[in-house]
């Protein structure tokens, strides 16, 4: 099926985005990149006009990233897109995002991920910028990356572009003037024409002659008279036909036909201490009028052996050489307790078309129950159902001695007196089978084995076995070999149900799942902590997953219905799965997660994620009906974002930029490397500050009351003093034991109303106010004005 499968090129539509193990970089020399045109004219104010970034030289190019400067007081920055150098779709999984916008530089970058490497020459990114001014500026090139399948770094040297302001046209000089035309002269007179001749006159026609006279014709003679027919004689009677004799009635021939046919056990009582269980039955089908007992004659010596012992060879045996359809049940599961039923299947048709069965009762010398020669279809040849009720009968064969060591079966006594497969014969001269007459207590058989008529039920009807199941073809599968650590798959093939960001990370043993958001240019990372489903999963895009555990996983599908252009052709080993690219120090990607707690309805939040040694600051905007927000960095040349050991500063602040939790400082681990993820909570009002500070109080001037803002870096006890200029003591605000936090709300800050501590209302007038914390001093001033 794979084969089948490396030949379809619609199947694989989904394989955008994979790294091929093996490849190695070529260099045939430094390749450079450059800005195109390298000079050109400023369009006018508010015209926009895009750069080609282009890269000459390059060789086995499977990824770039560069920084494109210019001057933010002659330019604006409008968009940036993918050049025709490097193959892939942006759309299709290609990553190709705009990477942090400045205010004089946008950094972009773009990557092949599985689909090729490009060689030669070509546009790598395209740069559109809007006029401000029209002046002379440069655009400029600066940190430029190229890198080889393996993310290695290629050699590259740059060339930058430059604007100039335009030069005034020059005048165009007036037009030479047009010379009057010469006057056209007058034609020659046309000279009359010839006069036509008169034509010749035409001669008068000859005369024609008159025709010769018709002569008439001769007579006719008269006919001669017919003769009168002679008389037809009257033809000879037609004697009767002799009758026909009524054909014979054709006889009716019965289609075959499969039978359900159950026997049940109505007797009662614990198995092995009352009722009578029945030995496996046997069940045949075989042809009319062969009777296997009749009641009143001798029974056979097959008979005779199940009567007595349960045995169904000799039966079996002389169904089999009569041709019949036999089912005969085996021990243990063929037994019938009180009770209890079994079934079976059998076939009849025009030759075998009627039933028997016979079956012992194990409690007695020679009891059984039969049923000889029934017709299972009716005078139509139509098949029977019917419900029949059974009796039991006496074979005749042995006599009723009702003795444990006589009889086959328990009796009721202990194991020593009623030994297991005891059946000693007692045979009797002569006799015949007859309906038994129960157990009548003349021997160690005790009274909870007896049982009442009728013995048992009989049911029979057509049976319509249940059609095989159509089984669905099987699904093509394709195996995806995944490292331990970070890696960049697509997924080869649809699944019958659509997989989410969670199903997809449960099938793969991933910790994260991450794509890239081409329509906000920005990467989406889900982790396993997350309870939802997470985004979902299409064809034809790629996604970064971490398996700690790597190993081998078996996808199953059909093809994808949206396959890009560029991958028709490709094999599921140019676009399935990535190597490995990551070690156990650090990550080339990596998720910040933090489940939100006390929201406020209405407002938005945004995480904001710093790796304090690397200063790169991550933003996401939390999703308000999940209560969660998830930061993703993401180096498209797979260089490390975080290192075991970074400090990473994690903030969330609302749509004000007013910090409403944290900032909280997290030390990544070695283990949360290995998942590729941190996950901190975070609840709105647990903020976190640096730093203890002594806020300006509010209102300033104020009459007659005021709030003191403050926050504290650490738990301490705090006391806030009032002083009028002359150094005296106005009022002690004693604020008590405070937690870590920010207090700069009027509902938080602490409270003056103006009054000293005599209750007594303080005059207009400058006081100072000084915070005091067990590690922390501070004073400012404020104004009463009434």
């Amino acid at each position: 099926m794979k084969n089948q499968l490396f030949n379809r090129k619609i199947l694989f539509s989904l394989l955008a985005v994979v790294m091929c193990l093996g490849w190695t970089a070529m260099s045939y020399g430094a390749a450079t990149v450059s800005v195109d045109p390298a000079t050109m004219d400023s369009p006018a104010v508010g015209e926009q006009f895009t750069v080609n970034i282009n890269i000459a030289g390059g060789a086995g190019v499977a990824g770039f990233q560069a920084t494109v400067n210019y001057d933010k007081t002659a330019l604006s920055y409008v968009s940036a897109a993918k050049g025709d150098y490097l193959p892939g779709d942006p759309a299709a999984g290609t990553f190709f995002p705009v990477l942090r916008p400045g205010d004089s530089h946008v950094v972009i970058g773009g990557t092949s991920i599985g689909v090729g490497t490009a060689d030669g020459d070509g546009t790598l990114a395209t740069v559109t910028f809007e006029v401000v001014e029209v002046k002379a500026s440069a655009i400029t090139l600066s940190d430029v990356l190229v890198s080889d399948a393996s993310a290695n770094s290629l050699e590259v040297t740059t060339a930058n572009g430059s604007i100039t302001v335009p030069a005034p046209p020059e005048p165009e000089p007036d037009p030479e003037p047009t010379p009057d035309p010469e006057p056209t002269p007058d034609p020659e007179p046309t000279p009359d024409p010839e006069p036509t001749p008169d034509p010749e006159p035409t001669p008068d026609p000859e005369p024609t002659p008159d025709p010769e006279p018709t002569p008439d014709p001769e007579p006719t003679p008269d006919p001669e008279p017919t003769p009168d027919p002679e008389p037809t004689p009257d033809p000879e009677p037609t004697p009767d036909p002799e009758p026909t004799p009524d054909p014979e009635p054709t006889p009716i021939v019965p289609e075959p036909q499969m039978f359900k046919i159950t026997l049940t056990n109505l007797t009662t009582g614990e198995p092995g201490m009352g009722g009578q269980i029945f030995s496996p039955p046997i069940f045949a089908t075989h042809a009319a009028g062969v009777k296997v007992y009749e009641v009143g004659q001798p029974a056979n010596a097959a008979l005779v052996a199940l009567a007595e012992g349960g045995d169904t060879s000799g039966l079996a045996a002389l169904a089999a050489a009569a041709g019949a359809n036999v089912e005969a049940l085996t021990p243990p599961d063929g037994y019938v307790v009180p009770g209890g039923s079994v079934s079976v299947v059998l076939t009849a048709d025009a030759m075998n078309s009627a039933l028997s069965l016979a079956t012992m009762l194990v409690s007695t010398n020679d009891a059984f129950i039969g049923v000889a020669d029934l017709a299972l279809f009716d005078e139509a040849g139509m098949p029977i159902s019917t419900t029949l009720e059974l009796r039991s009968y006496d074979a005749g064969s042995e006599q009723n001695t009702e003795r444990g060591t006589d009889i086959p079966g328990p009796v009721g006594l202990a194991p020593a007196d009623d030994p297991e497969h005891s059946n000693a014969r007692v045979p009797t001269e002569g006799g015949v089978i007859t309906p038994h007459p129960g157990i009548q207590g003349v021997g160690d058989v005790t009274a909870a084995f007896a049982w009442t008529e009728p013995t048992a039920m009989l049911t029979i009807g057509p049976y319509m076995p249940e059609p095989e199941p159509v089984l669905p073809p099987p699904l093509p599968t394709y195996d995806i070999m995944l490292q331990s650590g970070l890696n960049l798959i697509s997924i080869p093939l649809m699944p019958t149900e659509p997989y989410t960001a969670k199903s997809l990370a449960e099938m793969v043993g991933s910790t994260v799942v991450i794509k890239l958001d081409a329509d906000a240019q920005d990467f989406v990372g889900y982790v396993v902590a997350e309870d939802d489903d997470g985004f979902a999963i299409e064809g034809g895009k790629g996604y970064i997953v971490n398996t700690p555990k790597g190993g081998m996983v078996t996808f199953s599908g059909n093809a994808w219905s949206n396959e890009p252009a560029e991958m028709t052709g490709m094999s599921m080993e140019e676009a399935a799965a990535a190597p490995k690219l990551s070690t156990a120090k650090d990550a080339w990607a990596f998720v910040i997660t933090s489940g939100l707690q006390d929201e406020i309805t209405g407002v938005s939040y945004t995480m904001v994620a710093k790796n304090l040694r690397t200063g790169i600051v991550t933003t996401k905007k939390a999703t308000s009906d999940k209560g969660r927000a998830s930061a993703v960095w993401v180096d498209l040349n797979y260089k490390s974002v975080v290192a075991a050991g970074d400090k990473i500063e994690i903030t969330l602040i609302d749509e004000n930029g007013t910090i409403v939790s944290g900032p909280f400082e997290r030390t990544v681990q070695t283990s949360d490397i290995n998942n590729a993820y941190l996950s901190v909570q975070m609840r709105v009002g647990d903020v976190r500050p640096k730093d203890t500070i002594l806020g300006q109080n509010f209102p300033n001037p104020f009459n007659p009351e005021t709030w003191i803002p403050y926050q504290l870096s650490r738990d301490s006890n705090v006391t806030i003093q009032i002083y009028n200029v002359s150094g005296h003591t106005v009022r002690t605000l004693n604020l008590g034991h405070k937690s870590t936090g920010s207090y700069m709300t009027s509902s938080a800050a602490a409270y003056w109303d103006g009054k000293n501590d005599a209750g007594e209302h303080v005059a207009s007038g400058i006081y100072f106010y000084a915070l005091q914390t067990e590690n922390f001093s501070a004073t400012r001033r404020m104004v009463i004005l009434k």
